[in-house]
């Protein structure tokens, strides 16, 4: 089911090469690995994800300038 569903995915999205933080292409492996620690994270927490650190930033901006505005 698993493979399945990767090649739908794969199917779905076009392919864009990935880089690290040096600007060098991440190899299968490496991209394999940040795929399966996800997907343990994932299956920890029972499915929940967290948001991303920068939507929580706008959020609370958000926040701030509606509170300032009321002022």
């Amino acid at each position: 089911m698993r493979e399945e569903r990767n090649r739908e995915l794969d199917a779905a999205v076009p392919h864009e090469i990935s880089y690290n933080k040096e600007g060098k292409p991440l190899t299968r492996e490496k991209l394999e690995h940040v795929l399966k620690v996800r997907e343990e994270i994932i299956a920890r927490t029972n499915g929940r994800t967290f948001d991303d650190s920068t939507e929580l930033i706008r959020q609370m901006r958000d926040e701030r300038t509606r509170e300032l505005d009321e002022l």
